[in-house]
């Protein structure tokens, strides 16, 4: 009690009972804790495995913005690696070459294969990097209201919504169509029109027809944004860039990063040159040094922590460095090819799912093609509870978070799911009739 007196005398308490009298006394612990007795080093592993038996170790068929991927054994190794995991900003960049390099490494990667002309060095997550795109529509075009399809996914629009409460804009909806893309048809006239933000795959997993959509923008100064939130399609499909987006983001949580219980995740924001002054974040720089050797800095940073806050274009812009690093050690191991190949395997797995659920009377809600994951109503007499106590959690219910699709799931399948896996799926929702 010695040592916490002048901590008390301090803050001016005469005791610790004063020190917490904030909190109500019906929600505070009284008494000692009921602790167990303390265990050997052997004894509390022994204690650890046995609660972890108890774990759900089932299939999952879960998707809808994190999925499950197998990670090579070598992505977590080098993570682990003290110069990587201890890094964090380069706040002095001429001893962060590394940490910039890397950074500047997962630019060009991320560029190339979005096929936009810059990337920035990460965001936070998907969802936050999606609404710093709408955020720097509204300042290049002085416009304030967006256009965003429906069809995205309802988390990001959840985190849109808060931003537009707390800043101003108008957010307008565009509803989707029977084929699960977004209407076009619905468009208005764009004179006051900041963006039009589409998600491909969109949240049902549908490819959206893009090609239209810049001809319908025409010589307006509204901004395209292309969003996603599985970006190893892009493995099997066109690139945003090829589709003239303006703006491509989204999350690669997919590229190396663990799940997690679902977090951290690892947000992409690339764009074109024009915006590069208004882009959100940091960018990492290639030069030379006074001995004319390569060297890398921070070419520009528009966090408050380097400008006034006033002029900083986000806060909520930077994301643990040892995401993006997981991310470009994965593309490198991959490849293009081996990119192209674990797409294709993702697509037709799902393909042969869903083909299987319509053979056995399962309702395929959307006829547009999907790239990993689709929309489904298994047959009347099927339990949740029954598939999950058989091995298998068979995906998102719909019901909260779109009404008209009660009854649905939105089913995700990858590699990790080989045709035993689906076979047997589908031999239990077909024993449900």
């Amino acid at each position: 009690m010695n040592s916490v007196r002048p901590m008390l005398d301090k803050i001016g308490k005469d005791s610790v009972e004063d020190f917490f009298k904030g909190i109500p006394s019906d929600i505070r612990v009284s008494g000692n804790l009921n602790l167990p007795e303390a265990m050997s080093e052997w004894e509390l592993n022994d204690y650890f495995s046995e609660l972890s038996s108890k774990n759900y170790s089932g299939k999952s068929l879960l998707g809808g913005g994190n999925y499950s991927h197998h990670i090579p054994s070598v992505v977590p190794y080098l993570m682990s690696r003290s110069e990587f995991l201890t890094s964090y900003t380069p706040y002095q960049p001429e001893m962060s070459q590394g940490t910039l390099q890397a950074l500047f490494e997962f630019q060009t990667y991320i560029a190339e294969y979005l096929g936009m002309e810059f990337s920035n060095a990460s965001m936070y997550d998907g969802a936050t990097s999606f609404v710093e795109g709408i955020l720097l529509s509204i300042r290049v075009t002085k416009k304030n209201k967006v256009l965003v399809s429906r069809a995205i996914n309802p988390m990001y629009r959840d985190v849109l919504e808060t931003y537009a409460n707390a800043v101003g804009f108008e957010i307008i909806f565009l509803d989707y169509d029977k084929s699960g893309r977004t209407d076009l048809s619905k468009i208005p006239n764009l004179d006051d029109i900041a963006s039009i933000s589409i998600q491909s795959p969109n949240f049902f997993g549908v490819v959206e027809d893009l090609d239209r959509v810049k001809p319908l923008i025409g010589n307006n100064k509204t901004l395209f944004i292309t969003l996603f939130s599985e970006i190893l399609s892009y493995g099997l499909y066109r690139s945003p860039g090829e589709y003239g987006a303006d703006i491509a983001c989204g999350e690669a949580q997919s590229f190396g990063v663990s799940q997690s219980f679902g977090g951290p995740s690892l947000g992409v924001f690339a764009f074109n040159k024009k915006y590069l002054r208004n882009t959100p974040g940091r960018l990492v720089g290639e030069t030379v040094d006074k001995k004319n050797r390569r060297s890398f800095c921070l070419t520009l940073a528009t966090r408050e922590q380097h400008i006034r806050r006033e002029k900083a274009s986000s806060n909520i812009c930077s994301n643990q460095g040892l995401c993006a690093l997981s991310c470009i050690t994965y593309m490198s191991l991959l490849g293009g090819r081996g990119l192209k190949k674990l797409a294709r395997i993702n697509f037709n797995s799902s393909e042969y799912l869903k083909q299987q659920l319509e053979s056995i009377g399962c309702d395929i809600k959307f006829t547009s093609p999907t790239f990993n994951e689709f929309v489904v109503k298994y047959p009347k007499g099927f339990i949740e509870s029954t598939a999950i106590n058989s091995g298998f959690i068979p995906g998102i219910k719909l019901d909260n978070l779109y009404r008209e699709l009660e009854g649905f799931y939105l089913v995700t399948v990858t590699e990790l799911l080989n045709k035993k896996s689906l076979d047997e799926f589908v031999s239990i929702v077909g024993g449900s009739k």
